[in-house]
Order: C-alpha cells, then structure tokens, then sequence
C-alpha cells in the first residue's frame, strides 16, 4: 500500500463544508423541478412567436414539446412527493 492508497483519519475538530447535508442533485425535488422548469422554459420562448403573424408549424411544435416535458417533471414531482 502506497500512501496514496492510504485513508487519512477523520479529524471531527475540522468541520467539512461538502458534509453538511444531502447534495442538491440528490434531493428528491431536484430532478423533477429542473424537467418542470425547463419545459415551461421553452414553451414560453414560443409564445411571442406564437402571438405574432408568422408563426410556423415549428413554432407549435417546440412548444407543444415543451408543454410535453413540463408535464412530465410535474407528474414525477408529485410522484416523488407521494412517495416520500
């Protein structure tokens, strides 16, 4: 064993600013959230095409696909909710 190998003892004196509680990208709300967001995202980026004169059939479809995803991260936010 090389001393890179080797574990350095846990001093408890030191605080560890990374261990102060669970990551954001492991709390249950997260993933779900960033899905509901983005998608509302991108719908909303279409609507001011979409209220102008020339929008185009892939104005609605960028749109609609968004309007897809959000619903998507609202329906696994509220399962993951329930299941907590």
């Amino acid at each position: 064993m090389t001393d890179r190998d080797a574990v350095p003892p846990h001093d408890s004196s030191s605080p560890d600013p990374g261990s102060g509680g669970t990551a954001l990208r492991d709390r249950w709300w997260w993933s779900p959230t960033l899905w509901l967001v983005l998608g509302l995202a991108v719908a909303g980026y279409q609507v001011e095409p979409l209220r102008g004169t020339s929008a185009l059939w892939a104005n609605w479809l960028i749109a609609g696909l968004g309007l897809l995803v959000a619903v998507y991260g609202a329906v696994r936010l509220v399962r993951a909710a329930r299941s907590r």
